[in-house]
């Protein structure tokens, strides 16, 4: 992922709120970088029968995920999504918030498709996960984020995480979705 360069940031300057050190678009939403993130267990009660990691009644929680009410942004802040990991620990009776995450992918998964969608809008993102892991190719190291066609999640309306694997997955692996971006927020909301 591109860091901003020095210019970059003096050029933000002037849209930094005296006060909270918070940038401001020209109507008036906080900026902010964010890393957005869900996981769970395979064959576990984390993912949906049909390969989704949140849905409605899916919780805050750390390790989990730190989306705030389940699988809607709240009123008044949206997400433009700028960049994608998928990361794994396939160890014997891995627990989410102790896994050791890594970017490379068991075959079903390598093989497999991330598909992101928001009601209304369709499709957002459907590829093949191996592009967005350590497959050989992809990544130099484990801690990348791969670039995207950048897309907003949109506030209060539902959205999915779905992992879609080529044949049956072994249960018990642990999957960490990242989405890497930034956030816009009313004053009132961040």
């Amino acid at each position: 992922m591109k860091h901003l360069s020095f210019a970059e940031v003096i050029g933000l300057l002037p849209s930094i709120q005296n006060g909270n050190g918070v940038a401001l678009t020209p109507t008036g939403k906080k900026v902010k970088r964010k890393t957005y993130f869900v996981a769970g267990i395979s064959g576990s009660s984390d993912f949906t029968s049909d390969g989704k990691l949140i849905d409605a009644g899916t919780k805050k929680e750390i390790g989990r995920t730190n989306f705030d009410k389940g699988n809607m942004l709240n009123e008044g802040r949206s997400f433009i999504v700028t960049g994608v990991r998928v990361l794994f620990d396939t160890t014997a009776d891995v627990n989410i918030l102790t896994a050791t995450y890594k970017s490379e992918a068991p075959a079903p998964y390598k093989n497999g498709e991330l598909k992101i969608a928001q009601d209304g809008s369709g499709d957002f993102f459907n590829n093949p996960i191996s592009a967005y892991t350590k497959n050989d190719y992809s990544f130099e190291k484990d801690v990348d984020f791969m670039p995207v066609v950048p897309f907003q999640i949109r506030p209060n309306i539902p959205f999915d995480i779905q992992i879609l694997t080529a044949g049956l997955a072994a249960a018990g692996t642990a999957v960490k979705v990242e989405l890497d971006g930034y956030e816009f927020a009313d004053a009132s909301n961040a």
